[in-house]
């Protein structure tokens, strides 16, 4: 079975639940599905090549202050007014080359990679000083126990489509540690209406190792940026304030040293040959990462009460220095629990 689809399952399970529960006090939790895929192309032109697929599932809460747990300290905080949002996530990524058909490593291409990971997120926003700091803990392995292969064979299976025949060449298993963390400041607002925010991300582990500045603008009917994470995707109230509707519009530039999806495990380097029902494949050279990285996402959120649908389209440079840009979409859900 595909595994995206079990979870999908299970979780959802949940929404009739949340439909029910129409309390007036705003909501103090909520589940996240989301899924990037290239097949998402408002051109109608999708792909099946380089970074595919991200499935990522959150369960994100809010909860009254106390003592908290030894993890909790170690993150990020934005003061002791902030408004703090913890959550849960476990998250598929899948990497794969131009030509599903060819079952050799291209030098030149993609490798087949996947990976699962577990997170552990604290979102913390300072409404008064507008700003907020994001911290999270990544725990997961890249290789053949990530499902990538099952995950999609069962796709294409679905859809009719062809099946990639070089996952038995995907990198081997390895542990991905990571650590990333967020800070974002509003530069300016008009009104409830325009927000304009400058943001840095760094992330630090075995899965990726980079750094991303970027800026982001919204513009709609929406709730300040800086009121908490849960607010900016649910809503509470009668009339006009049950609903959001805005767009957003994020630039950013990338610098990277490195990427386990690129490049393989960092304990576990690709230095051995690799065998195929008896063909031996050569030792393969490191892809050549391109250091530095323009992106552009933009897209619609809306929010109707306690659910909330955003589509977003993201254009990528290219990952490894002989590929071309790329570009993914993104359909997200927020459901209050």
């Amino acid at each position: 079975m595909n595994f995206n689809v079990t979870i999908c399952a299970f979780l959802f399970s949940f929404i009739p639940f949340a439909s029910y529960c129409q309390s007036t006090l705003p909501p103090s939790s909520m589940l996240r599905l989301s899924e990037d895929n290239d097949f998402i192309n408002i051109r109608f032109s999708g792909s099946d090549e380089a970074y595919t697929h991200g499935f990522r599932a959150d369960l994100l809460y809010t909860k009254k202050e106390g003592k908290s747990a030894f993890a909790e300290r170690m993150m990020l905080k934005a003061g002791e007014k902030s408004i703090n949002t913890f959550g849960w996530g476990i998250m598929q990524t899948m990497v794969t080359p131009g030509d599903l058909s060819n079952p050799a490593i291209e030098p030149s291409d993609y490798r087949y990679a996947c990976s699962i990971t577990m997170l552990r997120i604290r979102h913390s926003s300072n409404q008064v000083k507008k700003y907020n700091l994001q911290t999270e803990y990544v725990v997961g392995v890249l290789g053949p126990i990530a499902l990538g292969k099952e995950t999609q064979d069962a796709m294409h299976q679905l859809i009719d489509d062809e099946m990639p025949r070089g996952w038995n060449t995907q990198f081997k298993t390895s542990v991905l540690l990571n650590i990333n963390l967020t800070a974002e400041k509003q530069l300016f607002s008009v009104e409830k209406n325009i927000e304009y925010i400058g943001g840095v991300k760094s992330y630090t582990g075995t899965s990726l190792t980079a750094l991303s500045v970027y800026t982001l603008l919204r513009i709609g009917k929406m709730n300040p940026y800086f009121s908490g994470y849960l607010p900016q995707y649910l809503q509470h109230g009668k009339r006009r304030e049950s609903w959001q509707l805005y767009v957003i519009v994020r630039p950013s530039l990338d610098f990277v040293l490195r990427n386990a999806h690129v490049q393989g495990g960092t304990f576990r380097p690709e230095r051995t040959e690799i065998s195929r029902n008896g063909e031996v494949f050569p030792p393969q050279p490191p892809r050549r990462l391109n250091p530095i990285g323009y992106s552009l996402d933009y897209g619609l959120v809306l929010t109707l009460k306690k659910v909330s649908i955003t589509f977003t389209q993201r254009d990528l440079y290219a990952m490894i220095k002989e590929q071309v840009r790329h570009e993914v979409g993104n359909i997200s859900i927020y459901v209050a629990l």
